[in-house]
C-alpha cells in the first residue's frame, strides 16, 4: 500500500474584495495521487498555480476544502512532517546558533538535553556543518543556512520530508552543490521526500518522478518517471536522456498553460 494517499483533493480560499465581500478562489482542483515510501517526488508548474498550497495541505498547515490525505493509514495531523521553507526565516531562528536550531525540534519533543545535543552533533556531521555549529545565521552563507534548515527538519526523524523551493534564492553554483548534498542525505536516510521546484532542471535531476501541475486552479497534467539511475551526477545534465525527460516535463507544462 502507498505511504501517502491523496484522493480528490481541492482547496478554496476566501479572498476579501473592496466591498468586504469574500469571493471564493479555487487553488487546487481534484488532485489524486499516491506516493510510495522512500520516493523522491518533485512538483513542477506555473508560478502561483498552487504547488506550495499542496505541500501545506500534505503537511497539515492548511485544511482541504474537499478530498482527503492519508499517511500510513493515519491522518496528516498524526504524521510527523519535516518542512523546509523557501525563505530561511521560515526555517531557522536568527537568535539560535546552528546547533541550537538543529536541536529545536528535539527540544519541543522533550528530548533530554544531552541526548538531543548528541543527536544534533551526529546530524550536523552528516551535513558537514560541525565546524559551523556555534555560528549564528547572520554568519552563514545562503547554502549553509539551508543546510541548517534541512538538518533541523530531519533530525527528529519525520515520516515525510517536505521542501518548498528551498534553493531558489541561491546562486547556480551553490544550488548544484546543494542538489548533491540533499540527494546524499536522502539516500542515507531513505526519507519520503516531496519537493516543489520552479526550475525544470532541478525538478528532473532530483526526482524519481516529476508531477506537473496546470495553471491555477492546479490539476495534475501528467507525471514523468525519471530513469536516470542513481547516484545522480552533474554530468547527467548534459545527457540526451536528461534532455528527453526535460522536454517531456516542459511539454506537459505548456499544455497546462492552455
Amino acid at each position: 500500500m502507498p505511504m501517502i494517499q491523496i484522493e480528490k483533493l481541492s482547496k478554496v480560499f476566501l479572498q476579501e474584495k473592496e466591498k468586504k465581500e469574500k469571493a471564493p478562489v479555487k487553488v487546487l482542483n481534484n488532485v489524486s495521487m499516491n506516493i510510495e515510501k522512500g520516493e523522491f517526488v518533485t512538483f513542477f508548474g506555473p508560478n502561483g498555480c498552487g504547488k506550495s498550497t499542496f505541500l501545506h495541505l500534505i503537511s497539515g498547515l492548511h485544511q482541504p476544502t474537499a478530498g482527503k490525505i492519508g499517511v500510513n493509514n493515519k491522518t496528516v495531523e498524526e504524521a510527523k512532517v519535516g518542512f523546509v521553507f523557501q525563505d530561511y526565516s521560515g526555517s531557522i531562528f536568527p537568535w539560535r546558533t546552528v546547533s541550537g536550531n538543529v536541536e529545536f525540534g528535539l527540544e519541543v519533543q522533550g528530548v533530554p538535553k544531552e541526548k538531543r545535543r548528541k543527536m544534533a552533533r551526529e546530524f550536523m556531521g552528516k551535513l558537514n556543518l560541525t565546524e559551523h555549529s556555534n555560528k549564528y545565521p547572520y554568519q552563514l552563507s545562503g547554502g549553509l543556512k539551508q543546510l541548517t534548515a534541512i538538518a533541523r527538519a530531519l533530525v527528529y526523524d519525520p515520516d515525510i520530508f517536505v521542501l518548498d523551493e528551498p534553493f531558489s534564492a541561491l546562486d547556480y553554483q551553490t544550488t548544484r552543490r546543494m542538489w548533491l548534498e540533499l540527494l546524499r542525505v536522502w539516500k542515507d536516510l531513505e526519507k519520503t521526500t516531496l519537493f516543489v521546484s520552479h526550475f525544470v532542471d532541478e525538478a528532473v535531476f532530483l526526482a524519481d518522478r516529476v508531477v506537473v501541475f496546470s495553471k491555477s486552479p492546479a490539476r495534475i497534467m501528467g507525471e514523468v518517471l525519471v530513469d536516470l539511475g542513481r547516484p545522480r551526477k552533474l554530468e547527467m545534465l548534459q545527457s540526451r536522456k536528461f534532455f528527453a525527460l526535460r522536454n517531456r516535463v516542459l511539454k506537459l507544462f505548456e499544455e497546462g498553460l492552455k
